[in-house]
């Protein structure tokens, strides 16, 4: 898989993690919904004036963009990034999940 295709589809799982809508993204980073549409299918690159902007918008930083491996550390990474966006009622939630997966682990 390409790498235009990778960045898009991570773009798109940025997007709806952030529980954004094509159209209200495109809105916030001053592009058509057509044009983020293409950069999420990997048709075409972001430009880097509006890559920045999603940086922003999306509240990551640059390396999110291309943290789509399948590493231990790619995972954890994406992992703490959703978490980073819990209120804390989720966190303990998450937390006791986390505590009886690992005392049921043989």
């Amino acid at each position: 898989m390409g790498l235009k295709l990778e960045l898009g589809k991570r773009i798109k799982e940025l997007r709806e993690l952030n529980k954004f809508s094509q159209e209200t993204l495109a809105e916030l980073i001053g592009i058509n919904r057509n044009s983020l549409s293409k950069i999420e299918n990997g048709d075409t690159y972001p430009k880097p004036e509006n890559l920045e902007k999603l940086k922003e918008v999306l509240n990551v930083e640059f390396k999110d963009f291309f943290t789509f491996g399948d590493s231990k550390n790619d995972k954890l990474d994406n992992i703490n990034m959703k978490l980073l966006r819990c209120d804390k009622k989720e966190l303990d939630f998450v937390n006791i999940l986390i505590d009886t997966m690992l005392k049921n682990k043989v």
